[in-house]
């Protein structure tokens, strides 16, 4: 059977409009704003002399052919300039001390536990004795203190003065982490502040903001949270508010890592699935009520504009109902080729309105998926019709078939994106989809039908609520189980950008083997990029290269976490970061990072504490990841957390031993790794102190590898500097040098920095700490001392290589 054609190129005008518009955008984030704007001019003033010219029919040609491409990308690249000029408000002056912003709630908080969460829209600040205009859009976090704020306290369209602190969003922590800045930027948020209590919120007017989002939409949402915690509840109920309303505050860390996983992250964003499933129940309620079929569009499309305002707005669900809308007008209009001027169209609308939308991850992902199911699942459907079942089998198979192949195509359109911004694709997605959803549409509906039931009978809505349960219990272990299987998902880093092209030469050529006029144009431009990919060599931050020592000072937060790549390819985790109820970097951040790395096993793992912000990963870390040893100082001391990691440890045998100074730790090939302290007289219990300070219990580690040294001092402080200065001398010497204690004043005194006398140092410190590390005297003493220093809340990931005879940092952002 013939695959169907392919309209003609001339007939998505849309769509050639948006893709040069999107190039000029991408021409112009890299490109300053003058040369745009002068551009827009010139090109203007070329289409406008045109009509003067028709006595050159070459020049008309030329103008009408190559002028609007270039006058669009003109105008692309002139926007996202403005755009960007005006997406930072804040003075950083004002991110080093609190603040009073004055501004309104922008959409209905949401509260958990003993915090609570809103969009707010400032309009002025006070900052000390003055007050500046500051229009910005931020997200506050009220910690209440132990009260939980209930929804009368707090509503949307109140006006407050809200005292706290400010921080911008920030820039990628690690090498293929989540980039929140870009994210934030690209959704419109400014900032964040941080409100400690209820005493810091003073409300000047309770009324405020639209009437419709006042009067209809903030109440219906705050009936949709209860009826959900009624009938559902539990991790299912805070499931079903992401898929309902785009509220994902709720759902465990752990549980989103799943999703990712299993290729199926894609659902808890209310986006295109979501919002396809809100138009079709709208669509089957209209006809079931048999109402007139002319204004059924009205009705969906009304339907549609008050779900996405339920939603606060989100930008994944203004971008899937701009693009329902367009699709469903273009559908009534029974255009031909309409789907994809409708992609056009869309994507028009949206970048025009904030062309900063294009760089959104689920931007891309968005419309990759949406274009490859337009693309390619008219010819995935014609390849199925034309396999011969049996008529009942074909009558069960078919329809399975269709279900996969939306689902196979869509993974393949978006998987460059995937691995480009994830730094990993989901190998098991494809089968995941076929079960998920589905099933998170019934979901969809059920929830809707509780909601609307509640209304009528409590009994009803509690009824359709626990047929719910079943199904999000149903795709929460699905996700888990394709989540646990080995492999689910690899790796990607290391693969250039420019590799892909192959890839999606390639997808095009098998969706295309049946047109010989595109096999014709695409096979050369393949086989010739295939060979560039071959002998592209690989450029990440994560590849290590033959015979180099690596140190990976993991950002953490406020904590340490030392990961060493040796030349022959062992590898030693130095601390395994902190954990708090909300956060365990264990699991959030060194398991994913080792994982990036393709690192499944760990040798030696080194606790040089026992403090919480050294071992509080550790035992999730020993769970998920192959840990032959572990080494403990040494100091008698229990806690939950070293119960935990020792618990791990038995059950995954994992050998824990303890070390103190003199012993030669590892000796793994070409490198020497020396344990320097703590001193015997440090880990003995002393009955004549009632105080013991752990921090001098801290194993202190040499790295020696040819000419270049490397000292880690965990958290020493001055008391024990003193005793390695005396015991050491010049052996402390070290090219570089991990800072004690997060920079901290107790540590890194003038004696013990001239007896190391580092040329680089990093400081693994969390922003804006309550302990105000690193402390200003020890960063003047390194400066004054001409070391470069590298902060991990400034930085990120402090990565550096050495090849035995010098040592460089990795610019890996």
């Amino acid at each position: 059977m013939r695959s169907p054609s392919i309209p003609e190129r001339q007939s998505f005008p849309a769509l050639r409009t948006a893709f040069w518009y999107a190039i000029g955008v991408l021409v112009g984030s890299c490109a300053p704003a003058a040369p745009s704007a002068a551009a827009v001019g010139v090109l203007t003033l070329l289409l406008g002399v045109r009509r003067f010219c028709r006595e050159s029919p070459a020049f008309c040609c030329i103008n009408a052919t190559l002028v609007p491409p270039l006058l669009l990308t003109a105008l692309g690249a002139y926007a996202i300039n403005t755009d960007k000029n005006r997406a930072h408000p804040f003075d950083d002056s004002l991110l080093t001390r609190p603040v009073t912003l004055i501004g309104q709630i922008a959409d209905p908080p949401s509260s958990r536990e003993t915090r609570t969460r809103f969009l707010f829209r400032s309009a002025t600040c006070r900052s000390g004795a003055g007050v500046v205009p500051c229009e910005a859009t931020v997200i506050v976090t009220v910690a209440s203190g132990g009260r939980r704020l209930h929804a009368d306290q707090l509503h949307y369209g109140m006006t407050l003065a809200l005292r706290g602190h400010l921080s911008a969003p920030t820039p990628q922590r690690n090498p293929g982490e989540f980039d929140s800045r870009r994210y934030h930027e690209a959704a419109g948020i400014d900032g964040f502040l941080f409100v400690r209590g209820t005493d810091d919120i003073n409300i000047l007017q309770r009324a405020g903001g639209g009437w419709m989002m006042r009067t209809v939409v903030a109440p219906a949402r705050a009936a949709i949270v209860r009826t959900i915690d009624a009938t559902v509840g539990g991790q299912e109920g805070e499931f079903l508010k992401g898929l309902l309303l785009g509220e994902r505050s709720g759902i465990a860390p752990r549980t989103r890592q799943e999703f990712v996983d299993a290729g199926v992250a894609h659902v808890l964003a209310v986006s295109g699935s979501n919002v396809a499933v809100v138009a079709a129940l709208l669509i089957f309620l209209y006809d079931l009520l048999r109402l007139p079929r002319r204004g059924r569009s009205v009705v969906v499309a009304v339907g549609l504009l008050l779900y996405m305002a339920l939603t606060g707005t989100q930008p994944p669900v203004v971008r899937a109902t701009i693009m329902a809308l367009v699709f469903l007008l273009a559908g009534g209009l029974q255009r031909p080729g309409s789907s994809y001027n409708a992609l056009g169209v869309s994507a028009l609308i949206i970048l025009l309105y904030d062309a900063r939308q294009l760089f959104d991850i689920g931007f891309q992902l968005s419309f990759a998926a949406v274009a490859a199911i337009v693309h390619f699942y008219p010819r995935a459907s014609a390849w199925i019709a034309a396999i011969r079942f049996g008529k009942i089998p074909g009558r069960m198979a078919t329809p399975l078939l269709r279900i996969c192949a939306v689902s196979l195509v869509a993974t393949l359109g978006t998987l460059p994106l995937t691995a480009i911004g994830f730094g990993q694709f989901s190998v098991i997605g494809v089968l995941a989809n076929i079960l998920v959803v589905p099933a998170t549409g019934l979901s969809v509906i059920l929830g809707i039908a509780s909601c609307l039931a509640g209304t009528i009978s409590p009994w009803a809505s509690h009824a359709i609520g626990g047929a719910n349960v079943v199904v999000l219990y149903f795709t929460l272990n699905v996700t888990h189980v394709a989540a646990a299987v080995p492999f689910a998902s690899l790796p990607t880093h290391g693969v250039p950008i420019l590799g892909w092209i192959p890839y999606m030469l390639g997808v095009a050529l098998l969706f295309h083997w049946r047109e010989p006029a595109v096999v014709r144009r695409l096979f050369a431009p393949f086989l010739i990029s295939l060979q560039l990919l071959l002998w592209l060599p690989p450029r990440d931050a994560l590849t290590v290269r033959e015979g180099l020592l690596r140190v990976h000072v993991i950002d953490v937060g406020q904590g340490d976490a030392v990961l060493v790549e040796f030349p022959g390819g062992e590898t030693m985790l130095v601390d395994a970061g902190p954990r708090t109820p909300a956060y365990d970097a264990g699991e959030r951040t060194i398991v994913p990072y080792l994982k990036r790395l393709g690192i499944h096993q760990v040798d030696v793992l080194v606790l040089t504490h026992p403090h919480g912000d050294h071992i509080g990963g550790a035992s999730s870390l020993v769970r998920q990841i192959t840990v032959r040893r572990i080494v403990e100082c040494g100091r008698p001391f229990f806690s939950m957390l070293t119960a935990a990691y020792r618990a791990a440890a038995a059950e995954r045998g994992a050998e824990v031993s303890q070390v103190t100074q003199g012993t030669l730790l590892f000796d793994p090939k070409q490198v020497r790794v020396y344990v320097l302290g703590p001193g015997q007289q440090s880990i003995e219990p002393d009955s004549s102190r009632s105080i013991v300070n752990l921090n001098n219990t801290s194993i202190v580690i040499r790295l020696l590898y040819g000419g270049v040294s490397i000292l880690l001092p965990g958290d020493a402080e001055a008391e024990d500097e003193g005793e390695l200065l005396a015991r050491y001398e010049t052996f402390l010497r070290s090219t570089m040098l991990k800072a004690a204690h997060h920079g901290s004043a107790t540590s890194s005194t003038e004696p013990f920095l001239e007896a190391v006398a580092p040329d680089a140092v990093a400081v693994s410190v969390g922003a804006h700490n309550a302990f105000r590390h690193p402390s200003p005297g020890v960063m003047d003493r390194l400066a004054a001392r001409g070391c470069t220093v590298a902060r991990t809340d400034i930085d990120g990931a402090i990565i550096m290589e050495s090849d035995g005879r010098r040592l460089w940092q990795v610019q890996w952002r």
